[in-house]
């Protein structure tokens, strides 16, 4: 019998509660190898309940989204939500059987429904027709997708996120004005002319494609993936790769991640090519101004946590703590040096010269997306081999926007 996702959040409060507890009264002299090993359990059990809460949690926010996603494109269209609804169920029916059989096998219904989503593609300054270019993908697929996305690209998950029409270039007006200040003036002084420092930072945006997913005839007829799931599979395609760019992108012709854009806020003395030690967190976290610590965090590496997990401060105290309060919208996260944490695989193991953790406010990391995202089926290509071909493409681009304060700052490990 399965255990219910409430249960293991329970389970997993009194856990973190018995850690607390332990931590808070074993100070000092009191703090022996007995109660750390007490606390070292309790993380432990913690780590496997986590597991199974994140398995739950995803199918959660999926259903979440797509309810908070339906209220909000009822309320734009001055629909009831039954309406959006049964709207989304029909271009559901529809997209499906266009997935199972192509264009011919809609009815007249679905194929004026589907004719609504033809999408033209423009190259080479031509512009071809609907059936040379694509179908965007309905609303209520679109957020599959989406979240997908959100679950697997973690930079994603903690930006500003923000939504555009068109794919131009979008400069972003940086301000810098903390080197001025105001001043006392003597009586009938005139006033002194102080210029604002301005910048812009650009965030243009990049075409990426899912590649090809092949299906054969047989697996379509027989409904061994369904659309659902040709659909998860295309999210996280998409997903590593905007995440992979959002992270350690270059700039250069790909966006620019926040890896690449960060300050180095602290670097590791000789000897911490493969770690951290207590001071170095300390003076990470110290680095960012106090003006971007209210919404601060870490991110770094699964592998990076395991590790953190077993610093200590001055008092062999760890410096990770378990949230009292688990699952969605947990007003009281996990934290380290008592800020939350995102893990992002995307982001360097510990190794020498690595920028392995990161440190700041990552809403100052803007994340583009164009349009919706659109999809193909490719019938005549994969003919030959009774397979059919989808793939899917959208538009995302990603730069840190800082205007000279450094909101976001990594740890670098030491070269030696």
């Amino acid at each position: 019998m399965s255990v219910s996702i409430q249960a293991l959040r329970e389970h997993r409060n009194v856990k973190a509660k018995e850690a607390r507890n332990l931590l808070d009264s074993n100070t000092g002299d009191a703090w022996t190898p007995a109660v750390k090993a007490q606390v070292d359990a309790c993380y432990a059990e913690i780590d496997r309940l986590d597991e199974q809460i994140e398995r739950h949690e995803r199918a959660l926010q999926i259903e979440a989204g797509l309810k908070d996603a339906v209220d909000e494109r009822a309320a734009k269209a001055g629909k009831s939500v039954d309406q959006v609804k049964h709207e989304d169920a029909r271009e559901r029916k529809a997209f499906s059987r266009w997935i199972q059989g192509g264009m011919d096998a809609l009815d007249v219904e679905g194929k004026e429904l589907m004719a609504k989503r033809a999408v033209t593609i423009q190259a080479n300054q031509s512009v071809g027709t609907g059936s040379a270019g694509g179908f965007s993908v309905p609303p209520s697929f679109l957020e599959e997708i989406e979240i997908a996305m959100l679950a697997f690209g973690n930079v994603m998950g903690v930006s500003r996120v923000i939504r555009s029409a068109i794919g131009s270039d979008l400069p972003v007006p940086a301000l810098n004005d903390t080197n001025n200040t105001g001043r006392i003036i003597a009586e009938n002084a005139a006033l002194t002319n102080t210029a604002l420092v301005l910048s812009q930072v650009n965030i243009p945006v990049f075409m990426y494609s899912s590649d090809s997913i092949l299906m054969s005839y047989q697996m379509l007829q027989d409904s061994i993936l369904s659309e659902g799931e040709i659909t998860r599979l295309i999210g996280e395609r998409l997903g590593r790769i905007t995440n992979l760019h959002f992270t350690t992108g270059t700039g250069t012709g790909q966006p620019r991640g926040a890896v690449t854009a960060s300050t180095v806020g602290r670097t590791g003395a000789a000897g911490t090519t493969v770690t951290a030690t207590y001071n170095d967190l300390v003076l990470l976290q110290e680095s960012v101004d106090e003006a971007y610590q209210p919404n601060s965090r870490w991110m770094f590496h699964q592998s990076t946590r395991r590790m953190l997990k077993q610093l200590v401060d001055t008092t062999g105290r760890p410096l990770w703590q378990p949230g009292v309060s688990a699952g969605l919208g947990q007003s009281e996260p996990d934290t380290i040096l008592g800020r939350p944490y995102t893990i992002n695989n995307q982001v360097a193991v510990m190794a020498a010269n690595a920028r392995s953790i990161l440190y700041g406010d990552f809403s100052k990391y803007y994340v583009r997306v164009v349009r919706d995202m659109q999809m193909r089926r490719l019938d005549e290509r994969y003919a030959d081999n009774l397979q059919v071909g989808f793939f899917a493409f959208g538009r995302w681009g990603g730069n840190l926007v800082d205007a000279g304060t450094n909101p976001i700052r990594c740890f670098v490990n030491s070269a030696t």
